[in-house]
């Protein structure tokens, strides 16, 4: 990430930058930063940019000491390209008689159908190359879904060195990943820029691992931002919209933030908040950009209280009142009494309205049905959230 004095501006210079590697018979790095440690050791990676260098300190360890992991390596890249998915070896059947559980929830049950059955033709111990597992997904063997990655891929390497360590399946006692940090979680971006996303797991013994190659990205919003599947991402549009990330079960969002421009920064400034809502909206609107719209006539008030809280038209004679009056907090008044909050009750007469409509609300949220509960089940539970 790159700052500039003067200016509070941000970018990803990832791509820009150059790097080396001051001892690369312990750890190599390419054009876009990501380090492959190869002996234990100590080497210092540094990164040039505009005539500044920064240096960052490697240690590597134990890097013979543990093929890789089928909970926490092989299962994250079956379901990263696609092949746990529904819409393939994870859907009902399977595909071409070969069933995965859905995204590898359950690792305990992938490791049979992919070391095991059909006579062990999905793997080969005496010629790992030529297991289907790497030559189906690489095209070499005619493969209905298609090419799901490449030769000398990051996934081809980790699933090639899986089956030359053995395949070892999964362990009862793995750590469990039980959160995941996505950098940056949130960032204001220009059109066209683009930020690489950085995900780390941690895992229920206190390790952290960085696992931006085993994740899963989706953009929430393409029109807004697209997310390839290395987790590069670019601004296309402004809007605002979430790129979700997942692994192994755990999901966390980058929030990506492009505002609009042409904003005349006088109507945001002229704008007064009348309550702690406005507050939170002001905030946005100043990221996005955005001017507030005016206040809506009476008219128009009265007619979108009654709509939202009560689902149903004013009785003419309240519009008329509540037009006529001169109060400056009528619309505050209109807004108690319509929730019943007024403590008079000649006028909290739209209690039992209000609570039937969001009754019937929470009813369908819920799914509160006679044909799962019964009619007196249902009407037990309608009664009871519109008593409440």
């Amino acid at each position: 990430m790159g700052r500039w004095d003067g200016e509070t501006l941000v970018a990803d210079l990832t791509r820009e930058a150059a790097y080396e590697s001051l001892a690369s018979d312990v750890a190599t790095v390419d054009n876009v930063g990501l380090v492959k440690p190869l002996a234990n050791g100590t080497t210092t990676v540094r990164a040039h940019l505009d005539g500044q260098t920064f240096d960052v300190a490697v240690q590597v360890t134990s890097v013979d000491s543990q093929p890789p992991s089928f909970d926490h390596d092989v299962i994250p890249i079956l379901a990263r390209t696609g092949c746990s998915t529904g819409a393939c070896h994870a859907s009902q059947y399977g595909k071409g008689d070969f069933k995965l559980s859905l995204l590898g929830f359950a690792p305990e049950q992938d490791h049979a159908p992919i070391v095991r059955e059909r006579s062990q033709r999905r793997v080969s111990a005496v010629d790992p190359s030529a297991s289907l597992i790497l030559t189906k997904p690489t095209l070499e063997v005619a493969h209905g879904g298609g090419r799901r990655f490449a030769r000398d891929s990051y996934e081809y390497n980790l699933l090639l060195e899986w089956i030359r360590s053995g395949m070892p399946g999964p362990q009862k006692d793995a750590a469990k990943v039980v959160d995941l940090l996505v950098e940056p979680p949130t960032r204001v971006y220009r059109s066209g820029e683009t930020q690489q996303l950085r995900v780390t797991a941690v895992f229920s013994d206190g390790r952290r691992q960085d696992v931006t190659q085993r994740a899963i990205y989706d953009s929430m919003s393409e029109a807004v931002v697209s997310v390839t599947p290395s987790g590069l991402m670019k601004a296309e549009d402004s809007g605002q919209a979430p790129v979700m990330v997942r692994y192994l079960g755990q999901a966390k969002i980058s929030l990506v933030v492009v505002p609009f421009t042409g904003t005349d920064p006088a109507e945001l400034a002229s704008f007064t908040p009348n309550n702690f809502i406005d507050e939170l909206a002001l905030k946005k609107w100043r990221q996005l950009g955005l001017s507030p719209a005016p206040l809506c006539s009476d008219e128009t008030f009265v007619r979108r209280v009654f709509l939202d809280a009560l689902g149903t038209l004013p009785p003419p004679q309240r519009v008329e009142q509540f037009l006529a009056s001169t109060e400056t907090d009528k619309r505050d008044q209109l807004i108690d009494e319509v929730l019943g909050l007024t403590g008079d009750p000649n006028r909290d007469v739209w209690v039992n309205e209000w609570s039937a409509y969001w009754a019937l609300k929470w009813g369908d949220l819920i799914r509160n049905n006679r044909n799962d509960l019964g009619d007196g089940g249902m009407w037990s539970m309608y009664n009871w959230t519109r008593a409440a």
